[in-house]
């Protein structure tokens, strides 16, 4: 297993790790859902899987779209403990970033506004990270078309 821990290029200086010398409990997450990141339970060390409900490969994709996803499994993670964070990309751009407290119960949806991007094929990847280095994902190939000539 390996573990890193990350630091905002704003705070970063060479050759000094700015958390040296902190408690656990003073090592968080730099978020509103800020928890130690060094202490692990394992009941909760496991990496879920994300199901997308609402896109599958081959989607034609116009107007306001609902991504709808949901974590499989009856255990979800550290993000039953402290929630969860989403990211929605087309290709490598990325498109929207939300977070979900626990009681979502690994519930995520998100409306994109396609008329936003130019019609094409793409890949929309959802994402998901529970805030304790275990993440998951799953891509789709789609085409936007929203103009009457991406229709065709």
């Amino acid at each position: 297993m390996i573990i890193m821990e990350g630091e905002p290029m704003s705070t970063y200086v060479p050759g000094d790790y700015s958390v040296a010398g902190l408690s656990a409990e003073e090592i968080i997450h730099g978020h509103q859902h800020g928890h130690s990141h060094n202490v692990y339970h394992e009941h909760a060390n496991i990496i879920p899987g994300i199901k997308v409900t609402s896109v599958k490969d081959g989607d034609v994709l116009s107007g306001l779209v609902v991504v709808e996803s949901y974590l499989e499994g009856e255990r979800k993670g550290y993000g039953d403990e402290v929630g969860y964070g989403v990211r929605y990309y087309l290709d490598n751009t990325l498109v929207q970033e939300e977070f979900y407290d626990r009681r979502c119960n690994g519930k995520f949806s998100y409306t994109i506004d396609t008329t936003a991007y130019l019609d094409g094929e793409y890949t929309l990847y959802v994402g998901m990270c529970d805030h304790h280095q275990h993440v998951t994902s799953r891509g789709y190939r789609i085409k936007i078309a929203n103009s009457p000539q991406g229709k065709r």
